[in-house]
Parts: C-alpha cells; sequence; structure tokens
C-alpha cells in the first residue's frame, strides 16, 4: 500500500540565498540567468520555491555552502565506481509490541561517506501496521548496521508508487503512474539515525556476524557461543531529514535505483530482482485486470451465461474495458528514468483461450432487453444479500455479484431510474427522544432463532458494520422489512446504539398527514438523531427513514453541523419532487428558501409533509 509522507517545508529565493550564504542580489542574479535549479513549486504568485535538498544538492555541485542540517546524501562527491550491496533481502521489524514483523524489501550499500539502506514496505504489509509508523518502518534498518556505523548512516524509505488498483483503472494515464502529482520524479523519504552518546561496546550489525559465522566455517572452525550481553542495547531514533529523488541516491551510490511498483513488490519477485539489474516481467496478481478476469470466470463457471446473460455480458464487457485500460496504461509505462529504473512490471493482460471467441461474441451484441436487465437486477440483488459472507466458497460469487449489479444499475437508469435507487444503505447513530425511541419501538423483532443464520450472510455483515454479531441485543425490522440492530446502550451517554437499513428509493404513502420528524439533540457528540416521517394509516402509525439521496457521499442527521442539514435539504427536495435521482450536491438553496430555515432551526424538528412539499416547489422553481 502507499503510505502518506510528511511534507517538506519549500524555500523562497530569499531562504535558498541564506542557505547557501549568497546575498539576495546575487539569488536574483542567478536566477534571472537560468543557474538556479528548477523550482520544486510555485506559489500563488508563480515565485519559484525550492526543497532544501534541492538547495543542498546544487550548492554541493556550484561548490557554495550547504545548511547546516544538509547530510552527506547531498554533499558528496559523485562515485565513480558503484557501491558494494552489503544486503539484500527481505526483514521483518516488529512496528509495536506484541505485534508481528512487517515485511520490509532492504538494501544496505557501503559507500565511502557511510552506510546507505534503501526500504520499501511489501505489498502483504498490513495497512494499520504501516499508517503513522513511517519512522518506525525506518528504523527497522537500525538492525542491519553495527552501532558504531549509525551516526553516518541514511535511510531512503520508498512510501509506495503507483497505487495499483480498480480505483485507478478507469484512469490509464495514473493506472501505473511512477511519477507524482506534479508529473516529477518518485519521491522518497529521507531519515537519519540519532542515538545518544555510546555507554556500551560496539554491537555487531546482522551482516558482519553472518560473515565472521561463514569465515569461521570456510576455516574449519566452529563458532562459540554469543554469550549475553549486560550492557544496555543501544536504541537509534529514526528522524525525519527530507524529500529526495533517486537521482540524488543514484549519484552517491554510483548506480540506478530500483523503484517498485505496488503489485510487485512480492518476496518471489524480490528474490529474482536480486541477480537482476534490468526491469522483469512479473504476473500481475493484484491490479485491476486480474480481478476483473477472475469475476468474468467465476460468473461463467457459475453459470451466468444462461441463468442472467445480461449480466454476463456487462461483466464481459467491463472485463474487456479493464483490459483495453490496462495495456494501454502499461503501454504508456517507462522503464527507467534520472537514477532510477523500474525494479519489476505486471504483464500485459491475457485472455484464456475458452474466453476469446466467446468474449468476441459477446461485445458483439446490441440487443440487451431493459426489462431483462432490470429482472435480473433484482433477482441478483437477493441473492447477493443472501450469500453467507463466511463462506470461501461464496467470497467468489460475492465479488462478481458486487461488479455485476454495479454494471446493471448504470445500464438501468436510463429505464427505470426508481428501481436503480431502490437499495439501502447503512446508517447509524444513538436513540435519544420521543421520536427515535417510537420508530423502535414500532419495529417488529426477528425470530431470535434465525438471528445467527441473517447475522452471517453478506447483508448481515453490512449491518453489523465490524462489530461482532454476539454484541447485537435486538435484531428488528419494519414495515419493508428494512433490518435494524440494537446494540448495548452507549457507555458515556446511555442511549441506545442502532445499525439500520437506511433507504435510498422514494417513499409509498406520504400525504398531508405524514409528519417530518426528528429529535433535539443536546450532546453534539451523538452526531444528530435520525430523520423519520411519521405515517398514520387506518390502521397503525408507522415510520419512514427519509431516504437518502444517490450518491452523496456524507449521510445526515438532524442537530449536526457539518455537510448533514446539506444532504438533509437535498433528501427531502427529492422526496418532495418525486426525483428520483436528485438535483445533486450543487444545488443552492434560493435566498429566503423556507425549507432551509426549517431544518437548520433550533430544537426538535417537526415538519407537516403538504408544507415541506409546497416549499421544495417554490425552491426548485427559483432554480437559475
Amino acid at each position: 500500500m502507499a503510505m502518506s509522507r510528511p511534507l517538506p517545508q519549500p524555500h523562497t529565493l530569499a531562504q535558498l540565498a541564506r542557505r547557501t550564504s549568497i546575498t539576495d542580489s546575487r539569488a536574483r542574479a542567478l536566477l534571472a540567468e537560468g543557474r538556479l535549479p528548477t523550482p520544486d513549486l510555485r506559489d500563488a504568485d508563480d515565485r519559484p520555491l525550492w526543497f532544501a535538498t534541492t538547495i543542498d544538492a546544487w550548492a554541493a555541485s556550484t561548490g557554495r555552502a550547504t545548511g547546516a542540517d544538509a547530510v552527506w546524501l547531498h554533499t558528496a562527491p559523485a562515485a565513480t565506481t558503484p557501491a558494494p550491496t552489503l544486503f539484500h533481502g527481505v526483514i521483518h521489524p516488529v512496528l509495536t509490541a506484541g505485534a508481528e514483523g512487517v515485511g520490509l524489501h532492504a538494501v544496505v550499500w557501503g559507500t565511502d561517506h557511510g552506510h546507505l539502506v534503501y526500504l520499501t514496505p511489501l505489498d502483504d504489509a498490513p495497512v494499520e501496521a504501516l499508517r503513522g509508523n513511517i519512522a518506525r518502518i525506518a528504523l527497522g534498518a537500525a538492525d542491519l548496521i553495527a552501532p558504531r556505523f549509525w551516526q553516518d548512516t541514511l535511510i531512503v524509505l520508498d512510501p509506495g508508487q503507483a497505487p495499483h488498483s480498480l480505483a485507478r483503472a478507469h484512469d490509464p494515464d495514473r493506472l501505473f503512474d511512477v511519477f507524482d502529482e506534479d508529473g516529477r520524479a518518485p519521491m522518497l523519504s529521507c531519515y537519519r539515525l540519532l542515538t545518544a552518546p555510546a555507554n556500551s561496546q560496539a554491537e555487531e550489525s546482522v551482516i558482519e556476524r553472518s560473515l565472521r559465522v561463514k569465515l569461521a566455517q570456510l576455516l574449519g572452525r566452529t563458532e562459540p557461543p554469543t554469550e549475553p550481553s549486560t550492557a544496555t542495547r543501544l536504541r537509534p531514533r529514526a528522524e525525519y531529514h527530507s524529500e529526495v529523488t533517486p537521482a540524488v541516491v543514484a549519484r552517491v551510490l554510483g548506480q540506478n535505483l530500483a523503484i517498485w511498483l505496488e503489485g510487485t513488490r512480492r518476496p518471489e519477485v524480490i528474490t529474482r530482482a536480486c541477480a537482476y539489474r534490468t526491469t522483469l516481467t512479473v504476473p500481475d496478481t493484484s491490479g485491476a485486470w486480474p480481478n476483473a478476469l477472475q469475476r468474468l470466470q467465476d460468473a461463467r463457471r457459475l453459470g451466468w451465461a444462461t441463468s442472467h446473460p445480461s449480466a454476463y455480458t456487462v461483466l464481459a464487457a467491463d472485463t474487456a474495458a479493464v483490459g483495453d485500460r490496462t495495456r494501454t496504461a502499461l503501454a504508456a509505462l517507462p522503464d527507467h528514468g534520472d537514477g532510477w529504473y523500474l525494479a519489476a512490471r505486471p504483464a500485459a493482460p491475457e485472455l484464456p483461450l475458452e474466453l476469446e471467441a466467446e468474449l468476441d461474441s459477446l461485445l458483439r451484441r446490441t440487443d440487451l432487453d431493459p426489462q431483462q436487465m432490470a429482472d435480473e437486477l433484482t433477482a441478483l440483488r437477493t441473492a447477493e444479500a443472501d450469500l453467507l459472507a463466511t463462506d470461501p466458497d461464496s467470497q467468489a460469487e460475492g465479488e462478481a455479484l458486487t461488479r455485476a449489479l454495479a454494471l446493471l444499475e448504470i445500464a438501468v437508469v436510463p429505464h427505470d431510474p426508481r428501481l436503480v435507487v431502490d437499495t439501502c444503505v447503512i446508517e447509524s447513530g444513538s436513540a435519544r427522544g420521543p421520536v427515535a425511541e417510537q420508530w423502535i419501538a414500532s419495529l417488529r423483532p426477528e425470530p431470535q432463532v434465525q438471528w445467527d443464520q441473517r447475522l452471517k450472510t453478506r447483508r448481515g455483515r453490512r449491518l453489523l458494520r465490524g462489530h461482532d454479531a454476539s454484541q447485537v441485543r435486538q435484531l428488528l425490522s419494519d414495515h419493508a422489512g428494512r433490518l435494524v440492530a440494537l446494540f448495548d446502550a452507549d457507555r458515556w451517554s446511555g442511549d441506545t446504539r442502532w445499525h439500520a437499513e437506511w433507504p435510498l428509493g422514494l417513499p409509498a404513502g406520504w400525504d398531508d398527514t405524514t409528519l417530518i420528524a426528528a429529535d433535539a439533540t443536546s450532546d453534539v457528540d451523538t452526531g444528530g438523531q435520525p430523520v423519520l416521517a411519521r405515517i398514520q394509516t387506518a390502521s397503525e402509525v408507522r415510520f419512514d427513514p427519509v431516504p437518502l439521496p444517490p450518491g452523496h457521499r456524507s449521510s445526515f442527521a438532524f442537530g449536526y453541523g457539518g455537510t448533514g442539514p446539506g444532504v438533509l435539504y437535498d433528501a427531502l427536495l427529492r422526496v418532495a419532487l418525486d426525483d428520483p435521482i436528485g438535483l445533486g450536491e450543487d444545488f443552492q438553496p434560493p435566498p429566503g428558501s423556507q425549507l432551509w430555515s426549517a431544518i437548520t432551526s433550533k430544537g426538535p424538528l417537526r415538519l407537516h409533509w403538504r408544507d415541506v412539499r409546497d416549499w421544495a416547489h417554490r425552491d426548485a422553481a427559483a432554480r437559475p
């Protein structure tokens, strides 16, 4: 995974002058003559800005003074021969007490100025272990270097290049991009090791001990057991210094640096790379293409070509499109640049022979029936929801279903937008006040003997939102069959915690007697209260959750600030106008909007639906 990195502070022209001990006028003259390094950034007024590392490298190359905090990576002369490699392999330092070690690809070089360590996390390194632990990752290099060399050791960390994921598969220019957002070379993070004054005997590094053992074996001697040391073990501190480019590192190494794409940083690939200094072509095992191909193969195995022909066809078209985008991105991916080369690149997509002719035939289809697609959308939604989330055999089918449903929704929108939005998302909150309490009281208990089975499905796991099923105290459903789970009361407020299937589809049965209601929020920490429609029928009083607008990035809750009021406004406007898709997030309440005034007022929310409907139509009519 790609990790966030510290942001270096840019320097102005005046700061560049002070750092290199030249006058402001001389700096301006050098800039006018084009003799300063290329700016790393420009400010809002188009004035040049440089990072400290860029300034120091330029100063060192021109014989000028460098900053007091400059490290030898920027001031050392260029190497005339390649630096020897002292270690090349995988290490597993423990970042937090009690946790498993995190896999890192490590290379150690010995230069005339100090040791240089290059680290990059393996693809399977857990996200939670990497997040916020970059300095500890850099510290993992300390075990490769003897303590007496720590003060001259620099660590260069690759936080992760080119997220190789389906999310970027729709942008061929960024799918396998090794450059940063500004189009510059890959950026690496440089750390140095800091220690307190030495208070123990120098310790051997992993490398030194390995060499000593091998030498003893060659001489026919037995390595004596190491006596436990009573000296306090030194532990350095990794301190972030700067961002560097591969060209800066390559200059002192006398060789180009290997840059790794996510998805290729696997132990078996690293083992092969140890013997080469050219770009390897490796199987694509984690990118957009293998995921798309796997979904299609699973659908084929499950007989979708016959049972769900429309879903199978759109899935086949999606697979072909992902393949085309991946080939385009790979064709544009360079193998090398200034100071770097690509260690490995994914192989171009290839279809299995049995799929080639079938896919070609499917892509020629132009006769997809809208009603057939709508029927399959309804059927597959039910099938996906009922799959067991814990069953490995169902996992593959679930992935294929999820993608096929998204594609069918896009295809069905022009023909039946109401059906497309007739689904749910999961909302959660704390029940506080009469409206929320009456809503919960109106729900029907689900038979307890069915809880376990229902909560094991993909639908049930979505409802749990990461909680364990044993934490559910009640499983309920409303008049439309939407599930609501109640959990233990909040330990601080005492309020009942709930998770609910919240509708996106337009409601039915709202009339002039319907009341839009929500409780007041007195504690901002609760995040607001649910907004519900109270409906009086001839036989009962029921509650409908006010449907969320489809496509919104956030939810709403009455009494909560931020984006909440805006989303609630869009939600009420959409239902009042009977608009399945809605006016979108860009629509702003017109000046003097009574609806906006009503939902942003203090106290409990009580709005008659007839008033909301009238206000919404007035606001819509006032659109430019």
